[in-house]
C-alpha cells in the first residue's frame, strides 16, 4: 500500500507499527517521537493528504508502555477502535487494569464539571450550547467508552453522544430525555437549566462509577 510506503520512507528503521481508524488517520508508532523526528513529515504533508483526511496521532513504544496506568482509556479505545496494518501488533496483549479505568474516568468526568461550570455564563443560546456539549462529549469519547467497557455494557454507536444517552439510560438516570433536548437544541429551558442539565448527568455518572 502506497500510505505505508510513505512512513516508512520517512521513519525507515524507527516505525514500529501503523494503526488506522476508518481510514480517517493511522495512528503512528515510533521508537522515538520527539519533534525533531516528527519534522520529516511535516515536510512531507502533501503526500500524506493524498491517503488522510485528518492528522496522525505519532505515539512512542515508551508511552504504550508505561501509560496503561495513567491514560488505560485512550490506549482502549486506540486497541478497539484502530485497526493494524504494519508492523508488531503492539496493542494486541495489552491488558487494562479496571481500576486504573476507574480512576483515569472518574478524573476526566470531574475536569469536566469545571469545564461545564466556567462556561455556563459564556453562552447563552440553545444552538451554541449543543455545540459546547457535542464538543465536549467528542473530548470524552475515550473516556465514556471505558465507562461502558468497566460496567460491561455492549453498545453499539455512531457518535459519542449516543453512547453517553445509552449510558445514562442503562444506569437509570432520571432526566436522560433533558440531556437528549440540551444535545438537540430543543426543550424550553433557558441557558442556565441546559448547563444544570448537563453538569447534573456527568455527576450522576460519577457517582455510579464504582466497580
Amino acid at each position: 500500500m502506497k500510505k505505508i510506503e510513505l512512513f516508512k520512507d520517512l521513519f525507515k528503521e524507527n516505525l514500529l507499527e501503523i494503526r488506522e481508524f476508518n481510514e480517517l488517520f493511522p495512528v503512528v508508532i515510533l521508537q522515538n517521537s520527539n519533534p525533531k523526528e516528527i519534522k520529516i513529515f511535516i515536510e512531507q504533508k502533501k503526500k500524506y493528504n493524498q491517503f488522510y483526511k485528518f492528522l496522525p496521532i505519532f505515539l512512542s513504544i515508551e508511552f504504550i508502555q508505561n501509560a496503561k496506568d495513567t491514560f488505560p482509556a485512550d490506549i482502549l479505545y486506540i486497541k478497539d477502535f484502530s485497526s493494524h496494518l504494519f508492523g508488531e501488533d503492539l496493542f494486541k496483549d495489552i491488558q487494562i487494569d479496571n481500576n486504573f479505568l476507574r480512576l483515569n474516568i472518574e478524573r476526566e468526568l470531574r475536569s469536566k464539571t469545571f469545564v461545564i461550570t466556567s462556561s455556563s455564563y459564556t453562552f447563552n443560546s440553545k444552538s451554541d450550547i449543543a455545540h459546547f456539549t457535542k464538543d465536549l462529549l467528542f473530548s470524552l469519547r475515550y473516556v465514556i467508552y471505558a465507562y461502558s467497557k468497566i460496567k460491561n455494557f455492549n453498545i453499539s454507536f455512531k457518535e459519542e453522544s449516543e453512547l453517553f444517552i445509552s449510558l445514562l439510560n442503562l444506569l437509570n438516570f432520571s432526566d436522560t430525555s433533558k440531556v437528549v433536548n440540551v444535545i438537540n437544541s430543543k426543550g424550553d429551558y433557558d441557558s442556565t437549566q441546559r448547563f444544570e442539565i448537563l453538569y447534573n448527568s456527568i455527576n450522576f455518572l460519577i457517582s455510579k462509577i464504582e466497580i
